[in-house]
């Protein structure tokens, strides 16, 4: 059994680098907080740190077991409210992911209306400023409790639990009277051979069904005429030019109804906005309301 003290020390002297500033911190004495250390070791029969120029680094040992400890605590902390709050029934805390800025715009204002309005009055905190990797990546070390997001393939959902709850399509887009938009028959391959791109930057997700596509036909991938992160800048640029982007349905209705197209095409791909939590994690009643609240709203959404 590891101490949750000594784990708490841990993470301290690995966030410092310093043992001196890590006991400051701590409330502790150096020398107990070098024993605290010791200790912890050889427990793990580990070294955790080594000592270099700046003060204290992690080993590879160490390093594999700071995300760990960080959990470990987190969890804990965790564990101690939700005991609290399900006693009392109230003031739940939630930490949300929301990854897509259509279901910020579209989905959350209401869904956080209900919340507002719940008389038990949970506290959520969202983060929407982080890619659906850099979520999940914080879901798995526990600094967020559940994340909204459509995962793609490049995501990593290694003990992650997913729920789907809203299907999605995602395309090819152009601006109205575009040549491609009066085209009957699904677009193919060749009706692409000439067209201008504007797409994300390389290893983007997007970006990579564009290269991967052309990879498969055995044609050189592209390059774009536009690179940008911003779906709505896509949006933009693509309602007043020729350029040709990918998007998705929810975000052309949003933004641009009339102006811009999703083409039947070979991109043409179905995908699921679903709700992400950790493997093994019993969701407070705050977090398990929301996910109802959510799949209400969506299902409004479509109808």
């Amino acid at each position: 059994m590891v101490d949750l003290r000594r784990l708490s020390h841990f993470v301290a002297v690995a966030e410092q680098h310093s043992i001196n500033a890590a006991a400051q911190q701590c409330g502790i004495s150096q020398a107990g907080l070098t024993k605290s250390i010791r200790t912890l070791e050889g427990g793990l029969q580990t070294i955790l740190f080594q000592r270099s120029p700046r003060g204290v680094e992690l080993t590879r040992a160490g390093a594999v077991f700071l995300r760990h400890a960080r959990l470990i605590l987190s969890q804990s902390e965790a564990a101690a409210a939700a005991l609290a709050h399900e006693s009392s029934g109230a003031g739940a805390r939630l930490r949300l992911g929301v990854s897509s800025s259509w279901i910020v715009q579209a989905i959350m204002p209401q869904v956080l209306n209900t919340a507002l309005n719940d008389a038990r009055r949970p506290h959520i905190n969202i983060v929407t400023n982080l890619s659906s990797q850099e979520m999940i990546e914080e879901l798995r070390n526990g600094a967020l409790d559940v994340v909204v997001a459509a995962p793609n393939t490049l995501d990593n959902l290694e003990e992650v639990d997913v729920r789907p709850i809203s299907q999605f399509r995602q395309g090819l887009i152009v601006r109205s009277g575009h040549r491609l938009s009066d085209l009957v028959a699904p677009v193919t391959f060749e009706d692409l051979a000439y067209v201008e791109w504007i797409c994300g930057p390389p290893g983007s997700y997007f970006r990579s069904c564009l290269d991967s596509l052309h990879l498969t036909n055995e044609r050189r991938a592209p390059d774009p005429r536009f690179v940008t992160t911003s779906h709505d800048l896509t949006l933009d640029i693509v309602a007043q030019s020729d350029l040709v982007g990918i998007a998705i349905d929810k975000v052309v209705s949003i933004r641009h109804t009339n102006r811009v197209i999703m083409l039947d095409s070979i991109f043409s791909l179905d995908r699921w906005v679903s709700v992400l939590s950790r493997k093994g994690d019993i969701l407070p009643m705050a977090a398990e309301d929301l996910i109802e609240s959510l799949s209400v709203h969506f299902a409004d959404a479509r109808s």
